[in-house]
């Protein structure tokens, strides 16, 4: 299951919208270049959003439950 495959699963549509507008935003300029999702969602290291392709990614929240 992919990043964009477990968003969709949960909820998470307006990332998956935001997932592919970024990439057809590095399409467009040729670029061949792949991202790691999970990290970008992740946030960044002092916990603020990460801004790719000029879009802020939003950061998602965690559990410390593994079954949700």
């Amino acid at each position: 299951m992919t990043c964009r495959d477990w968003l969709k699963n949960n909820g998470y549509e307006d990332v998956v919208r935001l997932i592919d507008d970024a990439i057809a935003k590095m399409a467009s300029r040729g670029s061949k270049q792949r991202r790691n999702w999970w990290d970008i969602l992740s946030g960044a290291a002092d916990g603020k959003p990460c801004v790719r392709e000029g879009i802020e990614f939003p950061v998602l929240p965690c559990s410390s439950n593994p079954s949700g």
